[in-house]
Formats: structure tokens, C-alpha cells, sequence
């Protein structure tokens, strides 16, 4: 593939998160080839392998050939909804974020998109979040989208950006190839407590939009506040044209559980559109 080739990797659950997100992905691969840019849809799917513990071998081969069927027919079913991109789909089995980054190796020009749901608190404290864990690890950006988005309209980006932990600006410009013309405003903002002097925050987003002002209208702003998600859900007040992004280990504040935390929530509550830089 050539390097203006570019292929968008959707993870399917088969929740109901999965036509909305299939949708939205599908509805942006045609507004890149509208502008003559090469896009392709893939579609990976995680096939879970637990069988009862008392199962002997024979059983649980049969269990997972079961799963693997219904998997192939779904896929097909969804791949048939949008023939005209004539997407793959490919079932894993084994490690999933290993399956992924090698998917991702094979086509550099990738971005990786999931659907988001609302999670409760104990849930949260149980089981975790699969969309954390690919974050975590993934090797391209993470677009995760909640499910009211079925069409792709993203014109602004609101882009988190800490002096502390300077942005990727090699994986933000891969995300705004990908948005391509479509994109008119970035904003780049930081959030501030009473320790955390306001000037040099200020430079430093100062510096990140001159870089970009000549191609999109810019701006920058602090937001001196505790309760993040709220703020973030204030701003972003027309989720349906807005992106927030944020920087993977570079979240707000110097301790590491604190900006994993902040993340968490925002994938948590379900309702804000984001991408993930690595």
C-alpha cells in the first residue's frame, strides 16, 4: 500500500455499539475517497474462549467452533452492509492486542476505532474497561465513539496538550491526515491547578498552535477545574462535530495513576467522542 493509503480498523463486539460504529467508519471511508484518498474499512473481532471449567477438550473445541461460526456469519452480514467498501474482517483467538499491533504493522496508514458504552461503577472496579486496555497498548491512534455517532462529520478537535508531557505531534498530524478536509478548527487547551504555573502553560500552547495556524483556525485556553468529565462535556458542547484528543501517559498531572484515572473516566462515561494519540 502506498503511504497516502489509509485504512481505518474497527474492533466488533456485536454489542450495541457495533452498527453505529461500523456506520460512522464506513460513512468516513467514503468521504476520503470523495477526495480521492485511498481508504480501506477492516473489521476485527475478539473471539473469547471461555467454556465451562468441568468441559472435556472435545466439548470446548466444539464450543469455540460454534462461536467461530455465528462470529463469520455476523461479520459477513456486516460486510455485506457496506459492499461498497468491500471490507475484510478477520476473528482472533489468541492475544488480541498482539493480533492488532500486527494488523497495525501491515498498514501503517491505520487508525484504530471502537465503540464506547457507559459503564457503572462496579463494573468499572471488576471488570475494567477492554477499551482502556487497548488504549494502553495499541500502536496507532484510538478513535472511540459513543453511540449516537453514525456519521462522520468531525470538524474540530479539542486537544489536551500538558508541557509536562509534550504532545505526539507525529501521531496528532497521522489523526488530521485522516479527518483530511473535512477539518476546519483545533483548539489546544491544558488543565491547571494552583501549582502549575499559568504563563508557562500558556507558552507552550501558544507554541503547538502557531505550528498549525496555517492550515486550520486555532486557539488555545486553560480550564481551572476538579471535575474534568463535566467540563469536558460542557465544552464540547456539539458532539457530533467535535473530537476531544488526548495524549496517551501525558494526561493532566505529574502522578501516573491520577492521568490514567482521568482517562478512564472519560472513556467510562460513554459520551464523549475522543482519540487517543500513542
Amino acid at each position: 500500500m502506498t503511504a497516502h493509503h489509509k485504512t481505518l480498523i474497527s474492533l466488533v463486539d456485536f454489542s450495541e455499539t457495533t452498527e453505529p460504529l461500523i456506520a460512522f467508519c464506513a460513512d468516513w471511508c467514503r468521504t476520503l475517497r470523495a477526495h480521492s484518498i485511498p481508504a480501506d474499512l477492516w473489521m476485527l473481532h475478539h473471539l473469547t474462549t471461555q467454556t465451562p471449567v468441568i468441559a472435556d477438550e472435545q466439548t470446548r473445541k466444539e464450543l469455540l467452533r460454534t462461536k467461530r461460526d455465528d462470529a463469520e456469519r455476523q461479520l459477513y452480514t456486516l460486510a455485506q452492509s457496506i459492499a461498497d467498501l468491500d471490507p475484510r474482517y478477520f476473528i482472533t483467538e489468541g492475544n488480541f492486542t498482539q493480533t492488532l499491533n500486527d494488523l497495525i504493522a501491515q498498514t501503517p496508514a491505520s487508525l484504530v476505532s471502537l465503540g464506547l458504552k457507559s459503564s457503572g461503577a462496579l463494573k468499572r472496579l471488576f471488570i475494567g474497561s477492554k477499551a482502556s486496555e487497548i488504549i494502553d497498548h495499541c500502536q496507532t491512534p484510538v478513535i472511540a465513539l459513543p453511540t449516537n455517532l453514525s456519521r462522520f462529520s468531525i470538524e474540530t478537535l479539542f486537544i489536551s496538550a500538558n508541557r509536562h508531557y509534550p504532545i505526539n505531534l507525529l501521531s496528532l498530524n497521522k489523526l488530521l491526515a485522516f479527518i483530511g478536509n473535512s477539518l476546519k478548527r483545533l483548539y489546544f487547551f491544558t488543565i491547571i491547578d494552583a501549582s502549575n504555573p499559568i504563563a508557562a502553560a500558556d507558552t507552550y500552547l501558544f507554541e503547538l498552535s502557531e505550528t498549525y495556524r496555517h492550515n486550520y483556525l486555532v486557539g488555545r485556553f486553560l480550564l481551572k477545574s476538579e471535575n474534568f468529565v463535566q467540563d469536558l462535556n460542557t465544552l464540547l458542547y456539539d458532539k457530533q462535530q467535535e473530537l476531544l484528543v488526548l495524549q496517551r501517559g501525558s494526561r493532566l498531572l505529574s502522578d501516573t495513576l491520577f492521568r490514567k484515572s482521568f482517562i478512564n473516566d472519560v472513556l467510562y462515561s460513554g459520551s464523549i467522542p475522543l482519540a487517543v494519540l500513542p
